[in-house]
């Protein structure tokens, strides 16, 4: 009998309304709103406005995505939220301070795969070829963001100015991406878990995990 963990509708809703709600409709408020507008060179004040707003957007993502896969599953672990919280926003800002952008999304997506593909590597059935596969995940989201991104700043930045032009612009940048995400995720979380096989394994760890 099989065991799939993963409600997959759950799945895309919540990396779908976590980044186009955090990151694109509050990322500017938050960001923006408290630390003030900024050019290429920041503010230690912005650089925190801006990695609180990342916290934000990465605390609720973990939540939401947690609530996608069925017990005993668990993503809402200490170190799953450390490292998420922690590698997350150093790869967005070694992106922006060494290649600017659009490399600030590129690391940042790709760093969300890499560590999504970390926590539940244990339960994959080929942990190896798992964390390549949530890596391209990762860019698969990447590079639909930054294509939308670039292909509508020259017609935002014509008729929008401020928040608004934030707002719109990081929105338009994070639906795709969400999209993207999650689903080609789930296409590869099909393949890694909801064979038989994988199911085999899953279940055996899982039990081992959970006495």
């Amino acid at each position: 009998m099989k065991t799939y963990p993963l409600d997959p509708t759950r799945w895309v809703y919540s990396n779908v309304l976590s980044n186009v709600i955090c990151m694109g409709i509050l990322h500017a408020p938050i960001a923006h709103g408290l630390g003030g507008p900024h050019g290429k060179d920041l503010t230690l004040f912005q650089v925190a406005t801006h990695t609180l707003s990342l916290w934000f957007f990465l605390s609720v993502l973990i939540v939401a995505q947690n609530r996608a896969w069925k017990r005993p599953v668990n993503l809402v672990t200490a170190p799953n939220i450390a490292a998420l919280l922690t590698l997350v926003p150093l790869m967005f800002w070694t992106g922006y301070y060494t290649l600017y952008i659009p490399f600030d999304i590129l690391f940042m997506y790709l760093t969300i795969g890499v560590v999504n593909g970390w926590m539940l590597k244990p339960y994959a059935d080929k942990p190896a070829l798992w964390m390549v596969q949530m890596l391209l995940t990762g860019l698969s989201a990447a590079v639909a963001g930054i294509a939308a991104g670039v292909s509508c700043y020259g017609m935002y930045s014509k008729n929008l100015h401020g928040m608004v032009l934030d707002i719109a612009l990081w929105t338009t940048i994070t639906l795709p991406a969400s999209l993207a995400y999650a689903f080609v995720g789930r296409y590869f979380i099909r393949r890694q878990f909801e064979k038989t096989s994988a199911a085999t394994v899953l279940t055996h760890k899982l039990e081992a995990s959970y006495p």
